[in-house]
């Protein structure tokens, strides 16, 4: 087939296809056109041999690979820390070519690997108690970072005037932080995390408690605030419309503290 009827669109979707498979061989090179007749991409490539030609499409193929791998271990650094960097680069390879980047931006690569995760996991039943926690573990960091990294890019309070006290009666109504988000978890795990963003490698596994973890944005820096269940009420009453007087005096007294840390603001009513 000569090289000049192949179309730019034809050559693209080659050359991705090569890059998808993560290592370039002879094989993975050899495409068949709408004619059914077998076309050698590498006839296209500038190269002695080869081995040559396949040297110079593998710089593109590990580059995309590198650069990805990357983006996945700034995305999620307590997970890499808690499997080990082996561990970690075996998944996130396999995460990659599973769910490719389709997205001009990367921001998002690391929103199924939850799922992904979930999936390579072996049946719970015929594991210890023990066992079965260290494969939960690594859902459960997943969780906190996927919120963790969502407020990094969410709006927070910049820009946004609200009172310090509620001295102004003419108005009692309350906001919840915009970059608020809320996570359930099965552990105990605000400490082990942040211990784990720290760089902490010898840490005492967390036990199993229902925890409920909130994170913001305060000043572009995050903030981790751990809620009883009674608090996480009150907060999405307040993101339903509640408004201050509406709340008993332990749930104002817990509004006034909230509002001293900006998860809570008093917007300015002209």
């Amino acid at each position: 087939m000569p090289i000049m009827s192949l179309k730019l669109n034809d050559i693209q979707l080659c050359f991705q296809h090569i890059i998808m498979s993560g290592h370039a061989t002879s094989t993975s090179t050899t495409f068949v056109t709408e004619d059914n007749e077998a076309f050698q991409f590498e006839s296209l490539i500038v190269g002695r041999d080869t081995d040559d030609k396949l040297l110079r499409l593998n710089v593109y193929v590990h580059g995309y690979y590198q650069r990805l791998m990357e983006c996945l271990e700034t995305d999620l650094p307590t997970l890499k820390m808690f499997l080990g960097d082996e561990v970690f680069k075996h998944f996130a390879f396999s995460y990659i070519k599973k769910y490719p980047s389709q997205s001009y931006s990367l921001v998002d690569l690391s929103t199924s690997f939850e799922q992904f995760l979930g999936t390579s996991q072996p049946d719970f039943s015929v594991l210890t108690e023990e066992e079965i926690r260290i494969y939960e573990l690594p859902l459960e960091l997943l969780k906190l970072e996927k919120i963790r990294n969502k407020v990094y890019f969410s709006k927070g309070l910049e820009g946004i005037e609200g009172n310090e006290k509620f001295d102004d009666k003419r108005s009692d109504i309350i906001a919840v932080n915009p970059s608020v988000e809320i996570v359930k978890l099965k552990f105990s795990l605000l400490d082990f995390f942040q211990q784990l963003t720290a760089g902490n490698e010898e840490l005492d596994l967390p036990e199993y408690q229902d925890t409920i973890v909130l994170v913001y944005r305060l000043n572009y820096r995050l903030r981790y605030h751990q809620l009883a269940q009674w608090e996480f009420e009150v907060i999405k009453a307040i993101q339903h419309g509640k408004r201050f007087s509406q709340l008993n005096k332990f749930e104002q007294n817990l509004i006034v503290q909230l509002l001293k840390s900006k998860i809570i603001y008093k917007p300015l009513i002209n």
